[in-house]
């Protein structure tokens, strides 16, 4: 979570033992966290993500989610036909197919050591000795044929985004209860909700 009730209480002066508003600040902190995650276009909490992304001949590929944890592995898929037939451009006339996909096996995986995340570019994963197979030619399928599993996000939420989730909920939560007037904030809660949406620009996917 990039916040929790504890941290919201304490900035709102609240006691610990007042607690009969603990779920409300709870699903605020959830909500919020959704609408930090929606803005930014990415997720921040530490999870194991399983992705699909369409290779182009090259051995770089810039993931959704950052900063990578570790790699699992890398597999290219085959192409198959509506029977389950693996299919190339050779063996199969175009435009046949009432079906198609990718089946990924432990033959097309790509061990973890093999695969080398970027320092300077968040996201990004090299293939030692390898490219990632380009999937331009089946593009008309709109099919992924590489999957990745990998691990990504903070274990420890950065302190400027723990800080500016914890005030975005202490104003919401405050505004719910009718109290916005009554609590004691370094200056006008718009003009404050507006500086933290700016921070948190910095932290929006890069693409």
């Amino acid at each position: 979570m990039l916040t929790n009730v504890e941290k919201v209480k304490q900035y709102l002066g609240k006691a610990d033992s007042d607690t009969q508003d603990d779920d409300l600040i709870f699903e605020l902190t959830k909500r919020v966290q959704d609408s930090i995650e929606h803005f930014c276009d990415r997720r921040f909490d530490a999870r194991i993500y399983q992705e699909y992304y369409k290779g182009d001949g090259s051995n770089r590929l810039l993931l959704r989610q950052y900063p990578i944890i570790s790699i699992s592995g890398v597999a290219s898929g085959e192409m198959v036909d509506a029977f389950g037939n693996v299919t190339t451009a050779t063996n199969q006339p175009l435009g046949i197919w009432d079906d198609v996909d990718y089946v990924f096996t432990d033959d097309t995986k790509k061990d973890s050591a093999s695969v080398i995340p970027s320092y300077l570019t968040p996201g990004l994963i090299q293939l030692k000795g390898d490219i990632f197979i380009n999937s331009e030619f089946w593009s008309f399928y709109n099919l992924e044929n590489l999957k990745v599993v990998y691990k990504a996000g903070y274990s420890v939420i950065p302190p400027d985004i723990e800080d500016n989730a914890t005030i975005i909920v202490a104003v919401e939560f405050a505004r719910s209860k009718g109290i916005i007037n009554s609590v004691n904030w370094t200056k006008d809660p718009k003009e404050i909700l507006a500086d933290v949406w700016d921070d948190l620009t910095l932290h929006r996917r890069i693409r």
